[in-house]
């Protein structure tokens, strides 16, 4: 009888979470980023935060709160925010849409791996595969944040507003 000492390759594979992530990385920037480069999106949020960005730029911030030209939508963050989206502003609406989308998924991607991390530090032995399960049986929703261009990806545990307070 042999007795095996060492995982079988594609066993190694499954449970590392860096191949999860990179694979779910991988189809992720093939569908938002990438298809954007070629299919240029219409992202009604995002439009909300360049249109903003542009005001910001321009120096007419008084102006953040009116409506801006995607129909009734208005910018409804505090002016703070607006600067966070100034840079957007020096971009092509299809070459900011292409950035956020891949902004999203980097974001996604770090989230993912920080919980990880987190459960690691716990003491918690985490299912490797357990972030890209839970990002699919979510894929409705965060499909719905890439072809909307929200900003709710950014939200979480891992936002900038909760890591700027810790």
């Amino acid at each position: 009888m042999h007795v095996y000492t060492t995982a079988h390759p594609v066993r190694r594979i499954f449970e590392s979470p860096t191949a999860w992530l990179t694979g779910l990385g991988i189809v992720l920037c093939l569908r938002f980023p990438l298809n954007f480069v070629v299919y240029p999106p219409f992202l009604m949020d995002f439009e909300v935060f360049r249109t903003v960005a542009v005001r910001v730029l321009q120096g007419d911030s008084l102006h953040l709160y009116e409506a801006t030209g995607t129909a009734p939508m208005m910018f409804k963050y505090a002016p703070c925010w607006a600067l966070l989206f100034a840079p957007f502003g020096w971009l092509s609406s299809h070459a900011g849409a292409v950035v956020w989308a891949f902004l999203g998924v980097a974001w996604l991607l770090m989230t993912c791996q920080l919980t990880h991390q987190l459960c690691q530090a716990l003491g918690l032995r985490p299912i490797s595969w357990l972030a890209a399960a839970v990002v699919l049986l979510l894929a409705r929703p965060i499909l719905e944040e890439f072809l909307q261009g929200q900003s709710n990806l950014f939200g979480g545990p891992w936002s900038p507003h909760h890591l700027f307070s810790m």
